[in-house]
């Protein structure tokens, strides 16, 4: 126990914490592990991640090639500090939305007006425009940039003490901040997006490998020279979750494809929008669109062009369907995995599903991100879901026998504790709950949820909500990678057949034993 206090802060408790001692790696391995075990966490980590035993790197390793798992790397995290990347840059590190905290220096809070030690403003020289003719008009407007924020800022700074002097009760360092935040306030718009910044960020390891596909694809010089030495850092912290962003198969793949996303949908953009000039818009407007199919098409126009999306909207509202599908099939691309996520224009207005299937489905679907869901209480008032398998071994019986106990039961309690009855439902009883979400997770859900290792019983639910989804929005819904697994499907008794076939054929390669 004396040993066990050294890792976990409350030892053999029901909940307990893994204290700094523990590698993360480690840590990250041994809850991983939970997945294919049935020990404790603090048998796990005694028996199979400590010296002798198995180290965390190398379950990784073995789980990210021979699994594919990528969720295993949201069990630990790295920090990050960039320090003098610009505006424009910042926007496309702080761009994630899951899994990621960042906070940057502030331009409403701290000067930006003092110089380095060679005597220069801190703002980016961008390096593909150094490199060209345009080098000198590019230093010399920024430096006029910052020369009139300094000005300005001096100048407005007096102002506002004068305007607002001390009050009552207000203290001699009150009154110096908060005229200086005001003054900060109403000069930073000189500043150039070239302003140099500073930004903490901490997020796990599957988002970190993805912020570094985001680097490398991003069509500024400035974010690939980040995004290199980003990843030399955290090969240094974090190597397990990082290292296949340099791989053909993995990382590389994404970032090719996201790249040649972008050039198509730049290139199609200005074929069909070319040459029109932006409407005069207020400075809000509510965009109403006809469809689904609608919003997602202007969406994907709008990154690239200057029109106001009412606008594109309008335009794209006249357009037939085979000039949408045009736009569609080329915003997706050819995707030759399900990481080859479809951009965020295909984050229209949600699908809403609502669905009477069985605990067990709702458990393991409930667990998906980017949507938004809620569940009715557990009863036993919509029947339940009996797998063929029961039948065919004699169990039937059996199973409707605890299944009628469990609604005797169930329906006693309900009446004077409706929340506490639900303890008593099987989770082979069906429940009610609807699933919201936009056509973007809708492929994710879809292309990871019907594979050949999926459970057939969610995978039956997905694949009824891809189809009636497609049915409705036929421009957007069509997968190869759907078409595939469903293929793979056919005739499959055992789904995670193949998949550990794979994983043990790889541990032989090599020359490592299998222990999950």
């Amino acid at each position: 126990m004396a040993y066990l206090a050294e890792y976990f802060t409350n030892p053999g408790g029901r909940v307990t914490s893994l204290t700094s001692k523990a590698k993360p790696v480690d840590a990250a391995a041994a809850l991983s592990m939970y997945s294919r075990n049935q020990k404790i966490i603090e048998d796990i980590f005694v028996e199979d991640i400590q010296p002798g035993k198995i180290k965390g790197s190398d379950f990784f390793d073995r789980v990210f090639k021979s699994y594919g798992d990528d969720s295993v790397a949201e069990l630990t995290g790295a920090y990050l500090s960039f320090s003098g990347v610009s505006q424009v840059l910042s926007k496309v590190i702080e761009d994630p939305r899951i899994a990621f905290s960042a906070i940057e220096k502030s331009t409403r809070y701290v000067t930006f007006a003092k110089k380095d030690d060679q005597g220069k403003y801190q703002y980016v020289r961008e390096p593909t425009i150094m490199r060209t003719p345009f080098a000198g008009i590019y230093e010399k407007l920024c430096d006029y940039q910052f020369d009139s924020h300094v000005r300005s800022f001096d100048a407005v700074h007096d102002w506002v003490k004068e305007k607002n002097p001390i009050i009552e009760g207000e203290t001699e360092l009150a009154f110096a901040q908060s005229r200086r935040a005001k003054a900060l306030d109403i000069t930073r718009g000189l500043l150039p997006a070239a302003t140099k910044t500073n930004i903490g960020v901490f997020a796990n390891g599957r988002t970190m490998e993805n912020l570094l596909v985001k680097l490398f694809s991003a069509p500024y010089a400035e974010s690939r020279q980040v995004g290199e030495e980003s990843h030399v850092e955290l090969m240094k912290v974090i190597p397990d979750f990082v290292s296949r962003v340099k791989m053909p198969k993995y990382g590389q793949a994404q970032i090719d494809y996201l790249i040649e996303r972008d050039k198509r949908m730049s290139g199609l953009t200005r074929e069909m929008l070319g040459g029109k000039r932006p409407a005069e818009v207020p400075e809000v407007t509510l965009v109403e669109f006809a469809s689904m199919e609608d919003q997602l098409v202007s969406r994907a126009l709008y990154e690239n062009s200057d029109l106001p999306l009412s606008q594109i909207n309008g335009i794209v509202s006249s357009m037939g369907d085979q000039e949408k599908r045009i736009v569609v099939r080329a915003y997706l691309g050819e995707r030759a995995d399900r990481r080859h996520k479809p951009g965020r224009a295909f984050e229209s207005y949600p699908l809403t599903f609502d669905i009477l299937s069985s605990y067990a489905i709702y458990r393991d679907l409930q667990r998906q991100r980017m949507e938004s869901q809620f569940k009715q209480r557990l009863t036993t008032k919509f029947g339940y879901d009996m797998p063929k398998e029961i039948a065919e071994n004699g169990l039937d019986k059996e199973w409707k026998d605890v299944m009628s106990m469990s609604d005797e039961v169930f329906r006693e309690i309900e009446t004077d504790f409706p929340y506490e009855s639900q303890y008593v439902v099987p989770m082979a009883s069906n429940i009610r709950w609807y699933m919201s979400m936009n056509p973007r997770e809708m492929f994710w859900v879809g292309e990871l949820r019907t594979t050949p290792q999926g459970h057939p019983s969610y995978r039956r639910v997905v694949n009824d909500m891809w189809d009636k989804a497609a049915e409705k929005y036929p421009l957007i819904f069509e997968s190869p990678i759907m078409e595939k697994n469903r293929k793979d499907c056919e005739g499959l008794v055992l789904e995670r057949q193949k998949s550990e076939m794979k994983s043990a054929q790889k541990a032989m390669q090599s020359g490592k034993k299998d222990t999950a």
